[in-house]
């Protein structure tokens, strides 16, 4: 076989690769902002992705020593959950401070 033969499969390989990652990305959550922390990774669907609570959340608060974790979860059809406001939508329950939490619970229960 001659260099241009070997040369045109490579490329044609390397085309058909890009096109199957494509492929792929479009079944998968994309990367995303969605105001307090960068999800920079692509999700599989049906994906529940966590990272910790960033410190920046707690403002001027006692950061807490065991911070939660934030979780975006990527539905079966490659899509970021989206809440009943329909908007892309994180959980970050998690990352509420215990002793503040308690105090609310005891208050509402009263």
């Amino acid at each position: 076989m001659s260099v241009h033969h070997h040369r045109q499969r490579r490329r044609r390989r390397r085309r058909w690769r890009q096109h199957k990652q494509q492929r792929k990305r479009k079944q998968q959550c994309p990367p995303t902002w969605d105001g307090w922390l960068c999800w920079d990774e692509y999700a599989e669907p049906n994906q529940l992705m966590e990272r910790p609570c960033p410190k920046h959340i707690y403002w001027h608060q006692r950061v807490p020593p065991c911070r939660g974790y934030v979780t975006k979860f990527c539905n079966q059809s490659g899509q970021w959950f989206i809440n009943q406001d329909n908007r892309e939508w994180s959980n970050y329950t998690l990352c509420a401070r215990d002793d503040i939490y308690a105090r609310r619970i005891r208050y509402s229960l009263i």
